[in-house]
């Protein structure tokens, strides 16, 4: 199981609900690649940093973010 409890994305020219919506789809993209058996344990920061546009789209971001997430989980 993965739960979230904060998640804080900063992209600079993005509106605060356009950044939320990107968070949303960032957990929705966590939700259907994370694999099933993931043992439970306690992560208190993972920092990502992209040289990306907002142009790119939200999901485009979204996915590039879910990968960082995913190679530093190492799932």
């Amino acid at each position: 199981m993965i739960q979230v409890n904060e998640m804080i994305i900063r992209v600079p020219g993005m509106a605060e609900e356009e950044a939320r919506m990107l968070g949303m789809a960032v957990a929705q993209h966590l939700k259907e690649r994370m694999p099933g058996n993931v043992e439970d344990r306690f992560i208190r920061v993972i920092n990502v940093q992209l040289n990306s546009t907002i142009d790119q789209g939200r999901d485009q971001l979204a996915s590039q973010i879910t990968d960082q997430i995913m190679q530093q989980l190492r799932v």
